[in-house]
């Protein structure tokens, strides 16, 4: 299929703010948007329309799409917090779920499409390991899962800075 187009308007709002004496953290984050989803018949082509070697625009289109234009909103929120005991060190770890509402976003009026609900987990920090933070240990940690798939990714380093005096 050609001249499927999508347009979307998505706003987006944050908000943080310390919960302790100023070395916790905590954000809140939404976002809305406005989608539009289109296709242009006449610009189309489909499977129909090849015969096995050549394609042949005179074939027609079998297809029944029912809505050539559709809207819908879609929102997302999430909460992250950190922790900031100095300039050297911090810990992280945030939640959020995405497409919400798991809005339908099929062109087929008898037919459902969601839009698979995501939850995303996001866990990390940068410790230094000696005096002269010259040294650090990141571990991470970022997790999603919807519908169809899980995805765990995580990776440990150890990142070490040579100072050199002239």
């Amino acid at each position: 299929v050609t001249g499927v187009q999508t347009c979307a308007l998505p706003i987006s709002l944050s908000y943080t703010t310390p919960i302790d004496d100023g070395d916790n953290y905590i954000s809140v984050g939404f976002q809305g948007g406005l989608n539009q989803n289109s296709v242009n018949m006449s610009g189309s082509t489909w499977g129909s329309q090849w015969n096995g070697d050549n394609y042949d625009p005179g074939a027609g289109n079998v297809e029944n799409v029912s809505l050539e234009q559709f809207s819908f909103v879609d929102l997302s929120a999430g909460v992250f917090w950190h922790y900031v005991p100095d300039q050297f060190n911090f810990v992280y770890a945030g939640l959020a779920a995405s497409h919400i509402g798991g809005e339908n976003t099929s062109f087929f009026i008898k037919e459902e499409y969601n839009i698979h609900r995501r939850y995303t987990l996001n866990v990390g920090s940068d410790i230094s390991m000696n005096d002269e933070h010259q040294t650090w240990f990141c571990p991470k940690l970022l997790g999603m899962i919807d519908r169809k798939s899980t995805r765990l990714n995580s990776s440990h380093q150890i990142i070490s800075y040579a100072v050199f005096c002239l």
